[in-house]
């Protein structure tokens, strides 16, 4: 197990100012102040984008087929007679009945 001397003299340089800057903002963070409305949606707004980026995404697969990829993926039946599920065997209809 490396120690703590070998831990800070193996650390990159760039590390410490990046370090020293976190803090800074840290500190600067436990001042009460006043901050413009459009400072607080900078967050929300860039969740809101990725979250409809990811949707419209969704969206695009779902349209070259990938509901009924979906369904098949979760609907097929099992490749064996049997399907395990939480420890117990359930049979499974094949095309012999």
């Amino acid at each position: 197990m490396p120690s703590f001397f070998q831990i800070v003299t193996n650390t990159p340089l760039w590390v410490w100012p990046l370090m020293v800057f976190v803090l800074w903002l840290g500190l600067q963070g436990l001042r009460p102040r006043v901050i413009p409305v459009w400072r607080i949606a900078i967050l929300p707004t860039v969740s809101l984008a990725t979250s409809l980026g990811g949707i419209a995404q969704c969206a695009e697969i779902l349209d070259r087929g990938g509901v009924q990829a979906t369904v098949g993926i979760v609907c097929r039946e099992p490749q064996s007679g049997h399907a395990g599920v939480a420890g117990r065997d359930f049979a499974a209809h094949g095309d012999d009945g």
